[in-house]
């Protein structure tokens, strides 16, 4: 008997001491699954994968029947996804108030997931091809203009020599000149438009785990473009985070224009001149259909592998986080 006490003393000592693993907490969680036991392990100085992956388990159990004669899958479903948002919404709140970032993103990421709502998704692509036409638009103009000062050079050189090919090299250099002046008016216009265009995309942002991830990070992070997963996404594409020339992580060379900090498009002279392709095409229509696209058809990988990219690149811009995904 005496021992049998020991033995359960020892035991309920166990249970009640605070939690500081990861083990802990899951034991402590599958007694007491209340969200307020929740917030405790959330706030806990466990890992961020540990916190992931216990209320990944958490979220996981179908609520229970609170009516025995209830047989119908579809309510037991919706109620469960109804108990499992109304605990998720709770824990972003709280969350949000004590300012724990990454674990409220997290968070909206399964609020997400578990709403699987089309017009959310809709808008999350279009805010990406938005900001990715944006910077191509921007860094368009950054490129002629360089190539406008380089052509006024060669002009000025040319204008002394009376050589025929050389009169004929600068009437060329004359029509390039032309054209890239064209084409900056015509981007000059095409930018404030397209500037409305994100600001009414941004302002209808959907009032949703999604719309309020993209506020919350461009609001608490700046430089919220240069996170690990799009740095490796920009040097994998070919852009300037595979090089040491640093022209993502500063301002491009612009005037007036947001948009001039993020990574490379197709329209960047510094990849351009790099990979020694000669100078970039003009172009009838603003912005590349390779860019617009997130993944290009004839890219040779699975309709999977796209798939797991363009979420990737979703959570990337939207919640922050590669790990997500």
């Amino acid at each position: 008997m005496i021992q049998l006490f020991i033995s359960s003393a020892i035991m309920f000592r166990i249970l009640i001491r605070k939690p500081k693993t990861a083990e802990d907490w899951h034991t402590h969680l599958r007694r007491d699954p209340r969200p307020q036991r929740m917030l405790k392990c959330l706030l806990s100085d466990i890992s961020f994968s540990d916190k992931r992956t216990i209320l990944y388990a958490y979220l996981k159990p179908c609520v229970q029947r609170k009516h025995k004669e209830v047989q119908n899958p579809k309510y037991l479903e919706y109620m469960a996804n109804a108990r499992k948002q109304s605990k998720l919404l709770w824990l972003e709140s709280k969350l949000d108030d004590a300012g724990h970032l990454e674990i409220v993103q997290f968070i909206r990421f399964a609020l997400f997931t578990e709403d699987d709502n089309d017009s959310d998704k809709d808008w999350c692509s279009r805010i990406i091809r938005a900001d990715i036409k944006a910077r191509w638009i921007v860094q368009r103009e950054i490129y002629l203009n360089e190539e406008i000062q380089a052509l006024h050079k060669s002009l000025s050189l040319l204008s002394i020599n009376t050589d025929a090919a050389i009169s004929a090299a600068a009437a060329e250099a004359e029509i390039q000149l032309n054209a890239h002046e064209k084409e900056l008016q015509y981007l000059n216009y095409v930018y404030w438009a397209h500037k409305r265009h994100i600001w009414l995309l941004e302002a209808g942002a959907p009032v949703s785990a999604a719309g309020r991830a993209y506020e919350a990070r461009r609001k608490h992070i700046p430089d919220w473009y240069l996170s690990e997963w799009l740095r490796r996404d920009c040097a994998g594409r070919g852009g300037c985070c595979g090089r040491g020339c640093g022209c993502c992580e500063r301002a491009r060379n612009t005037r007036d224009r947001e948009w001039h900090h993020g990574h490379c498009t197709s329209a960047c002279g510094c990849c351009v001149r790099t990979r020694g392709c000669g100078r970039a095409k003009e172009v009838e229509v603003v912005g590349s259909e390779e860019d617009m696209d997130m993944l290009p058809d004839d890219c040779g990988v699975s309709e999977d592998c796209q798939g797991l990219y363009v979420n990737r690149l979703m959570v990337a811009y939207i919640w922050g986080y590669g790990g997500f995904v």
